[in-house]
Parts: C-alpha cells; sequence; structure tokens
C-alpha cells in the first residue's frame, strides 16, 4: 500500500470545526490514530482562524508532540509587520491563505505581498483555490511558490488549463478528489498525463481518512507505480524540501 502524505488536515484545540456535524472529529489524537489506520504516514495540520480555538502559539504547542504533522498556520493578509517572522519562528512550515474566510478580494495586493514574503522566509504557502483562478491572480504571483488547494473544486477543469504549466504551483486535490464525484474522470484522465504537478488530502474533517485512502486507492491501480507513488507523497514531500532553499 502506498504511503500518503495528506495535504490538508485540520485538528482543532476545542474538537469543534466550521460545520457542527463534523465536532467531535477534530481531536489531535483521533487524527493521528486515524492515520496510522490508514496508512497515512504524514499530514498538514492546518490552522483556521476563528474555528476550533485557534491561536499561533497554542496550535503549535499542541502540534509538538506528533512529529508526524506538519504545522501550518493561518494567515490573515494584510497583518501587521512581522506577523510572518513570528509564525516562522514558532516553527511553522507553512502558512494557509483563505480569502473568503479573511473577507477580501482574491485579488488584494496584501495577498500577493504575503505570498511574496512567506517564500524568501522558506515557509510553504497554502492557498484555498475552490473557486478558481483568474489570469490577474496568475499575473500577481509570478514565479513565487504556492500549493493550490483543491484545483478549482467544480471548476476543476478550467482552473487546471490555466495552471497546469505553471512550474512554481503544486495542485492540490484535497476535498475535490474524494466530494467532487463529477470531476473524478477528468481528475482520472489528467493524472495520467501530469503525476508530477499534483498531490492529495483529505480536508479533514470535512472527508474522512479512509475515504481519501479508498478513492486514491482505485485511481493509483490505474496509474505506473512510480507516478502514483508521487501524487500520493514525493510530490509535497518534495515542495516542502524545496522552501528551505530561500531566494
Amino acid at each position: 500500500m502506498l504511503e500518503i502524505f495528506d495535504s490538508h488536515t485540520h485538528p482543532t484545540l476545542t474538537n469543534t470545526w466550521l460545520n457542527e456535524r463534523f465536532d467531535g472529529l477534530c481531536d489531535v489524537n483521533y487524527l493521528v490514530a486515524d492515520m496510522r489506520e490508514n496508512a497515512i504516514s504524514k499530514a498538514c495540520a492546518v490552522g483556521m482562524e476563528g474555528v476550533g480555538g485557534y491561536k499561533h502559539d497554542l496550535y503549535i504547542e499542541m502540534l509538538k508532540p506528533y512529529p508526524q504533522l506538519v504545522p501550518v498556520a493561518y494567515y490573515d493578509p494584510p497583518s501587521g509587520p512581522g506577523q510572518l517572522e513570528y509564525i516562522k519562528k514558532l516553527g511553522f512550515q507553512g502558512i494557509k491563505i483563505h480569502p473568503r474566510l479573511s473577507a477580501i478580494s482574491p485579488t488584494d495586493r496584501s495577498i500577493f505581498d504575503a505570498i511574496k514574503e512567506a517564500n524568501s522566509l522558506g515557509l510553504a504557502v497554502f492557498y484555498c483555490g475552490f473557486t478558481g483562478v483568474t489570469e490577474t491572480f496568475l499575473k500577481y504571483i509570478g514565479d513565487e511558490k504556492l500549493v493550490f488547494l483543491h484545483s478549482g473544486g467544480h471548476s476543476f477543469l478550467p482552473t487546471i488549463n490555466l495552471l497546469k504549466d505553471k512550474k512554481n504551483l503544486l495542485l492540490d486535490l484535497s476535498y475535490t478528489l474524494c466530494r467532487m464525484p463529477d470531476q473524478i474522470y477528468h481528475i482520472e484522465k489528467i493524472l495520467h498525463s501530469n503525476p508530477d504537478i499534483f498531490c492529495i488530502g483529505s480536508d479533514h474533517p470535512e472527508v474522512s481518512l479512509s475515504e481519501l485512502r479508498k478513492v486514491f486507492d482505485e485511481i493509483a491501480a490505474c496509474l505506473p507505480y512510480e507516478d502514483a507513488a508521487r501524487i500520493a507523497y514525493q510530490n509535497l514531500e518534495n515542495f516542502f524540501l524545496s522552501m528551505g532553499k530561500t531566494k
């Protein structure tokens, strides 16, 4: 069974979530046990502002006992000067930017300033791209690196057509892979031809780790082993390794 590096999970301090029906599933110990059960050897643990009692310092302390969890801080642009340096000093390896939750336009200049500064500090940037992407966004980010979360969701095909040749982006399929059945045929087809640009994740608790394992194993069975391994683990691992090389 291929090991998986889950790109997108959300353990919380209070074991509660945005959608109350998932309350009780966000405990960090529950997540780690579920990872063992589903052969998920590593996962990004991503904080969400205003959810589950999130605070940068408390969140990083919760994650410290779990080396299999990669800490990703929520970042709300524009934040004050020195905020990204503070996040880095605490021990986070990345930040998540979520324009809708932050109530700012996806083309707000502060987003692109944050991406550039995070890259210079060696922090991986996770950007919520569930609603797709625009040419203006691509122009602004230029050659900066980021993980484009969800790869557009229901807008998967037009989003991928815009992004698939951008070598500085890693295209993430968390949530989209398991909860967009109308896109699964297109996802399978494009993974065959582009195994080097995608990573996968659950978006736990929205998607269970067992769902991720089941759906990915079905797709992986139709791919060359080396390609499936890149998508499951190596592409995201290499992305984090590349962030250690600051500009």
